[in-house]
């Protein structure tokens, strides 16, 4: 007899507490639903199930054997596991419950597993630890199945419409026992950036959290600002309501939420603590044996449901042929749809958590347009969902017609700016040179607040940091009224940092390790850019910079070949080498009116050029006349 297993997901009522923990309004309530509405009924042994929409129909079998309706199969086992960073994959496979289709829409009122799931499962911006308590193993099955009276009522109408109505097409003739208890710190960044800089500072694990090194006090601490911390609770059977009080409320016994502070951590310690303390005692204690039981608020949950067609099961007088299978053509249409949805949704929650963090004004302005998006375009899914469930026949259609509005994921990776790098105790040595000269240029004092120094930093003009062995640029990242900015003599390799400066007028980077312009084609302001002395091998990103009037790009140890594309700029200072700095130096003086015509041919003959007062300064003044060989020094 052929059958198959539906893990469907949990009919019991099953509270998920999701307890936010953040800075200012990162309250968000998650109260467990039943994957089947009331109306529908709670599926037992013998429900029908309608497998092309997914739904539990009316009790159309029951036992032959009603004094022993039900045998089991398997060996309850029961195991501890404790885990790091799981997938959402691998969190449905912990959880064993199918948690994709129809339930994984929150329109279906999606199960407590689904929910858990989708909130504990890591990503590249967030981090879980997952404590897992489970006893499971045991299967009731249905002894002698037989049609009830209602299902033989339907048979004898001939009609397939009522039949489906009534029974489905499949049966539960099977219930997989158990019971779960399952606890998720979720630790969830600003930034990859910032997500990298946490894991380096911190001890990552249940009994060290709140320790000096412990990664919630860590949190606390240093990144309060790029991070948030959830705490989510599952309980799937046993005693329910004997869950740590913080987790009830004392009115209705449903799940209700802690708020906690990164301010003052010392609630969110006690609730894990109070959590840790219930897993390891209470909870174990509560069902020494799986059984089938319905009636006991305190027994074993149902964690999935076997199913088998009534054709199959022998109950041919509903479906006295295979009943109809649904179409690959909609299964597939149904995936794809529930693919993007739950990648939308994880983004839409993303977007919730970054807007309760530090943001600069455009930042959050770009992350509530995404979050809009993100809003229409679920609702559009979600009416999508409901044809291809209650109407499968036109699924396919409405998923091909459906047209989302395009959104940019990136927006929902908040930069790491001078404050949150300031912020970070535990800085590499290459980022922490940079805030120090940041801090020494401002006469900062050390233990001064990074809230007074990034306001400071916020309206400065002109910055130079010149000589400081800085090699990391990102702590520069997002000045808004930075016109000038010096950081000759350093060991900078990378200019990308320097893109979120499009006002800047003036850049000067001589003598360092540079070998590409690209990272600042698009500061599209820039007067004068000096990048003499590095490993500068092209000047193709310069080719659009139309506002560029002087460029000092000589003694690169690269030769370049082309200098094709910065022609059509207007420039009015140009040294590509020594000898092209002594011809625009002595031709520059000779209009100026500075050397006779007479003298200018004899300089010119014996490669004099002018020196000023002032190293690159014309306005200071000639001090005199010198060989080009010894001019190199000060160009």
């Amino acid at each position: 007899m052929n059958t198959m297993a539906k893990k469907l997901g949990l009919l019991a009522s099953v509270p998920l507490l999701s307890t936010a923990v953040s800075c200012g309004k990162m309250n968000e309530s998650s109260q467990t639903k039943a994957i089947v509405s009331p109306g529908v009924g709670v599926a037992l042994l013998g429900q029908g199930y309608d497998s092309h929409r997914e739904q539990f129909n009316a009790e159309c079998v029951t036992s032959g054997n009603p004094q022993n309706p039900v045998v089991y199969s398997g060996e309850q086992r029961s195991e501890v596991r404790f885990q790091r960073s799981l997938s959402y994959e691998e969190m449905k496979d912990l959880l064993e419950v199918q948690v994709a289709g129809k339930f994984s829409y929150g329109a279906f009122n999606a199960s407590g597993a689904a929910k858990f799931a989708t909130e504990a499962a890591s990503s590249d911006l967030s981090q879980s630890l997952i404590f897992a308590s489970m006893a499971r193993g045991k299967t009731a099955l249905m002894v002698n199945p037989q049609l009830t009276d209602r299902a033989i009522d339907a048979a004898n109408t001939l009609d397939q419409e009522i039949i489906r109505a009534t029974c489905g097409d499949d049966f539960v003739y099977g219930v997989d026992l158990g019971s779960q208890l399952l606890i998720n710190v979720k630790f969830e960044f600003s930034s990859v950036e910032a997500k990298s800089a946490f894991e380096a500072s911190i001890k990552l694990s249940y009994l060290s959290l709140f320790e000096v090194e412990g990664a919630a006090q860590v949190a606390s601490d240093y990144f309060k600002n790029n991070v948030s911390i959830t705490i989510t609770a599952l309980q799937i059977g046993g005693r329910v309501q004997d869950l740590p009080e913080a987790f009830r409320n004392p009115q209705t016994g449903e799940a209700s939420i802690i708020d906690c502070d990164l301010e003052n951590p010392t609630a969110c310690k006690q609730t894990l603590k109070d959590l840790i303390d219930y897993a390891t005692d209470t909870y174990p204690k509560q069902i020494d044996d799986l059984s089938y039981e319905p009636n006991s608020p305190n027994g074993a949950a149902f964690l999935g449901y076997r199913t088998k067609s009534y054709y199959n099961g022998g109950l041919r007088q509903l479906y006295p042929n295979p009943g109809p299978v649904i179409q690959a053509e909609i299964v597939e249409a149904r995936d794809r749809l529930a693919q993007r949805y739950q990648t939308m949704s994880n983004h839409r929650r993303r977007a919730t958590k970054l807007l309760a963090m530090r943001l600069l004004d455009d930042e959050r302005q770009a992350i509530v347009a995404t979050d809009d998006i993100l809003r229409r375009n679920i609702a559009k899914m979600i009416r999508v969902a409901e044809t291809c469930y209650d109407t499968p026949l036109l699924c396919v259609a409405a998923e091909e017609a459906l047209t989302l509005e395009a959104y940019d994921p990136n927006t929902l990776d908040k930069t790491l700016v001078f404050f949150d790098y300031c912020q970070i105790k535990d800085l590499s040595a290459r980022t922490s040179k940079t805030v120090d000269a940041i801090k020494e240029l401002l006469f900062a004092d050390p233990e001064a607040d990074c809230q007074d120094i990034d306001s400071d930093l916020q309206v400065e003009q002109v910055i130079e940091l010149v000589n400081k062995g800085i090699t990391d640029l990102r702590p520069l990242r997002r000045l808004p009224q930075l016109r000038y900015l010096d950081l000759s003599e350093n060991s900078i390799s990378n200019l990308t940092p320097l893109a979120s400066l499009p006002d800047l007028e003036v850049l000067k980077v001589r003598k360092n390790n540079i070998s590409s312009l690209s990272p600042i084609s698009s500061l599209n302001k820039l007067r004068i850019l000096d990048v003499a002395y590095n490993r500068i091998y092209e000047v193709e990103p310069l080719r659009n910079m139309q506002s560029l009037k002087e460029l000092r790009i000589q003694f690169n140890k690269n030769e370049i070949l082309d200098w094709s594309p910065i022609e059509p700029l207007n420039l009015e200072v140009f040294y590509p080498s020594l000898d092209s700095i002594c011809k625009q130096e002595r031709d520059w003086a000779l209009a100026q009116g500075l050397v006779p015509a007479v003298q200018h041919r004899f300089y010119e003959t014996a490669g004099f050029a002018p020196l000023y007062n002032a190293p690159q300064r014309r306005d200071s003044g000639i001090d005199g006349w010198v060989n080009c060989i010894a001019l190199e020094s000060f160009y």
